[in-house]
């Protein structure tokens, strides 16, 4: 089946190149002997092809960008579901971490690096040399890059035994499916998969992502609030329910959530300015009218708020 050679990937443009040699160096006492920095999806998928296993590191504040925005881009790559990615997020942002769990990372790791703490972690992703399931999962992500999808999920059902791979190949067959056209497949696997006791959080969201992207608004709805009731930290989600109803122009269902995230029921005339706010840009302006004729104690504040932004873009 070939070999394969593990790899740290660190994913971003850095400024600061002291912190780069700073964690290439740690990771080097690890095992991991070669660290390289990358910035697009096309140079991850040349790493494959060359036989690379990547260890994808993805920082959270890596000077350019949003690393929220950069993760995402990674996750909605399909061919990249089986890879291993480590965000790292400031001390103060790790309550961050649970929206990179719900898409796909396998773990989150504070800045400053915690030796122990990040060794125990990392080595956890290193395969063993020549492990079958590692040499499988590269060969599998490699189909799933030149789009040949037929080929790929007989080897990604056979992942889905393993433990270390399982939920991600569930994820990129359902993926897989919904390409070839198998909707009904994909939304009974990811359904299976939600009915545990315990459902794993990235099987809700890509739930809630599937009948979202089939127009099936009071499923996906059904979905946002089951991760909300689970999880009602992962605010981004939240904030794609709260979007959701402003498209279906259910707007108290909307300004209720924004109420409840801005964590005082009391003060709706403040959390009715601020869906205002994402309506306007969102370029809903009907809507704006609509929530402000419901609640005019917020049009003072909302106008107030459009002269100081027009002021500011001049």
């Amino acid at each position: 089946m070939g070999s394969f050679t593990p790899r740290a990937l660190i994913y971003g443009d850095f400024e600061k190149p002291a912190y780069f040699r700073l964690l290439k160096d740690f990771l080097f006492k690890l095992g991991l002997r070669e660290t390289t920095s990358v910035s697009s999806p096309a140079d991850i998928a040349q790493h494959l092809q060359e036989n690379i296993w990547p260890i994808l590191l993805v920082d959270h504040t890596d000077g350019q960008e949003d690393g929220f925005v950069a993760f995402e881009r990674l996750q909605k790559t399909l061919g990249f579901e089986l890879l291993p990615i480590l965000m790292l997020a400031p001390q103060e942002r790790v309550v961050f971490g649970l929206f990179g769990v719900s898409a796909g990372a396998r773990g989150v790791l504070a800045k400053p690096l915690q030796p122990q703490e990040a060794a125990r972690v990392f080595r956890a992703l290193i395969p063993p040399a020549g492990d079958p399931s590692t040499t499988l999962a590269l060969q599998v992500s490699r189909l799933l890059l030149k789009g040949e999808l037929a080929k790929a999920m007989p080897a990604l059902t056979k992942l889905t035994a393993v433990p270390a791979f399982k939920r991600h190949a569930e994820v990129a067959l359902a993926r897989c499916e919904m390409k070839l056209g198998l909707m009904a497949q994909a939304n009974q696997r990811l359904t299976r998969l939600a009915q545990k006791e315990e459902p794993d959080i990235r099987i809700l969201c890509e739930i809630a992502e599937f009948h979202k992207s089939n127009a099936q608004h009071s499923l996906a709805i059904s979905a946002y609030k089951r991760i909300h009731a689970l999880h009602p930290q992962l605010h981004i989600k939240a904030w794609d329910q709260i979007l959701l109803h402003v498209e279906l122009d259910e707007l108290d269902e909307a300004a209720l959530l924004l109420d409840e995230l801005q964590g005082n029921t009391n003060f709706r005339d403040s959390s009715t300015e601020g869906l205002a706010r994402l309506m306007h840009f969102m370029g809903l302006t009907q809507s704006v009218a609509n929530v402000l004729k419901m609640h005019p104690e917020a049009l003072k504040n909302y106008y107030n708020w459009l002269n100081v932004y027009a002021t500011a873009r001049g």
